[in-house]
């Protein structure tokens, strides 16, 4: 479970399906170069993507990889990632506990008060603490992947 907060609101994410993040990772590869500066900045830091403390030039300094990514994203490839985390998604209530703001069924939002900015956000950080560690095992399997198929293909012509 990741929690974070965007807004001033906390959230948390229960984590993209593991086999859906396959899919999701098909579609964040054309998109690899964008995100991958965000997803360091926002693992290595732990801090709100957007903190106001940074003054204007930190603010933009943070948010341009985030906003190519989003200029980078096809609308299909945009909804796909959004059913993929949003539903996934609770917001802390004021009286306590937590409520879903997502509806994969309706395809909407469930609660009030979220902007736009808000849910490119949220799903960014759901998508960053979900499909980084995704994509560095991937990185570390790979090379001993290889090797085991070509020990295999050595054996088995």
């Amino acid at each position: 479970m990741h929690e974070f907060t965007v807004s001033g609101v906390a959230y948390r994410s229960a984590g993209i399906d593991p086999i859906a993040q396959g899919h999701v990772a098909r579609r964040l590869m054309p998109l690899a170069g964008a995100l991958a500066p965000s997803l360091k900045k926002l693992l290595q830091g732990g801090q709100p993507l957007l903190p106001s403390e940074q003054g204007l030039a930190g603010m933009i300094d943070r948010a341009m990889p985030m906003i190519d990514f989003v200029g980078m994203l096809t609308t299909e490839t945009h909804d796909f990632l959004l059913n993929a985390t949003l539903p996934k998604v609770e917001r802390a209530r004021a009286a306590g506990g937590w409520e879903r703001i997502y509806s994969d069924k309706r395809g909407g939002l469930t609660v009030e008060g979220i902007s736009g900015a808000d849910v490119i956000e949220i799903m960014f950080q759901a998508l960053a603490s979900d499909m980084a560690p995704f994509f560095l095992s991937l990185i570390e399997r790979m090379p001993a992947a290889a090797t085991r198929v070509q020990l295999v293909r050595q054996f088995h012509g």
